[in-house]
């Protein structure tokens, strides 16, 4: 499945994810420059293929906040990827 990398989550159509989330990675293997937003369907408990990318952790706590459908600060458990941070 192709990536779709948005930089706001503002507009994102979240009408066909049941329970949608968004999962902070610091630097993924994948992208390890970046901290990474994605966003995840959370009833399957899969990742979809929607993601932001960005500097630092504040500014993907921010974006997060500033959509108005996510809360964030949730730590990653113990069975988490590691480089997860928070949901």
């Amino acid at each position: 499945m192709e990536r779709i990398i948005v930089d706001s989550l503002k507009c994102l159509d979240l009408s066909g994810i049941a329970v949608p989330m968004a999962v902070i990675y610091d630097h993924p293997e994948d992208v390890p420059g970046k901290y990474v937003v994605r966003i995840w369907e959370a009833a399957s408990g899969k990742p979809t293929n929607i993601e932001m990318r960005k500097d630092s952790l504040q500014e993907c706590r921010d974006r997060i906040l500033e959509a108005g459908i996510f809360h964030a600060g949730v730590p990653a458990g113990p069975k988490d990827d590691p480089a997860i941070v928070e949901t």
